[in-house]
């Protein structure tokens, strides 16, 4: 029984705002990568011999080339970060790879504050694509299936989220699961 909430928006349309954003986390997660955060070779061996994983996968990633490789990827995606004005394809690549934010034509806004503002229940299908539509469905939709913090059903609030969300987002969409 899904019951979250989905917010996107189109990557052609995304504000500043968010690009900074979506930098800031995916700058922190590389920020956090095991390979930039080890001494060398022989301390990240020490690390991945502890890792919970088959030893196929163990002794690829022991490899000193792998280390090397995966290590100069993991740089220059952080310097792609840091750029004063990169290459917005190659960012959306870093920003897809390291945060998993960001899909071939649009990203998720749950970390923008747009997740779970509301909640509908039962893996309703579609994407809204607008204000009406949206409130048209759930107007109609199973009462029962729709949460809003303490409430029951649609309220007035989730109108108004909705429309905030069109309003600030009008490529965007919302979808349910």
């Amino acid at each position: 029984m899904g019951c979250h909430t989905w917010f996107s928006n189109k990557l052609s349309s995304m504000p500043e705002k968010d690009l900074a954003k979506l930098k800031e986390i995916t700058l922190d997660i590389i920020n956090r990568q095991t390979i930039l955060n080890v001494n060398g070779h022989d301390e990240w061996v020490k690390k991945v011999s502890s890792w919970n994983i088959d030893s196929e996968h163990k002794k690829k990633f022991m490899d000193e080339d792998f280390f090397k490789k995966r290590r100069d990827h993991v740089l220059w995606a952080k310097s792609v970060l840091e750029a004063d004005s990169p290459n917005k394809d190659t960012l959306f690549n870093v920003f897809k790879e390291f945060a998993g934010l960001v899909f071939e034509s649009t990203y998720d806004l749950s970390r923008m504050g747009w997740g779970d503002n509301f909640r509908v229940y039962g893996y309703p299908e579609g994407k809204f694509t607008n204000a009406d539509d949206a409130i048209s469905f759930l107007k109609e939709y199973k009462q029962n299936n729709i949460c809003y913090k303490n409430k029951k059903g649609y309220c007035d609030e989730i109108g108004n989220i909705i429309i905030h969300f069109f309003n600030e987002y009008p490529n965007g969409y919302i979808e349910y699961g």
